[in-house]
């Protein structure tokens, strides 16, 4: 037996942007950040401690769009964005903070990417 399911054309993916991103945790107890503009960057924080960060993402078509926030990489298991999906109208933008936690994290580097995917 076959089954079709037609979705409606309301989910069309208008653009994907993908953010790196970074978080160093080791046990020295030193805390260091970064101030790049082109990364996600967490610093560096000591274990079951956390670090967070802000984006503003904007609606620049001429229409409301749905935005949905997924995380890659070895990363993903310690950031939580405040919102996944959600609702920019015409013209609006959102900030959206980031945290990164260190629990459970062995002492290293974790590398991965932000993805944010505009639908219409």
């Amino acid at each position: 037996m076959n089954i079709t399911i037609n979705r409606p054309n309301n989910t069309q993916v208008l653009e994907k942007k993908e953010i790196p991103m970074t978080l160093i945790i080791n046990n020295t107890h030193i805390i260091g950040f970064d101030v790049n503009t082109t990364t996600l960057t967490f610093g560096q924080i000591p274990p079951n401690l956390s670090s967070r960060r802000e984006i503003t993402i904007s609606n620049e078509y001429n229409a409301p769009v749905n935005i949905e926030i997924r995380k890659k990489g070895e990363i993903k298991n310690f950031i939580t964005p405040s919102e996944t999906i959600f609702t920019l109208e015409k013209t609006q933008s959102k900030k959206i903070i980031i945290y990164a936690y260190s629990q459970e994290a062995q002492n290293k580097k974790y590398e991965g990417t932000l993805e944010i995917i505009i639908k219409k």
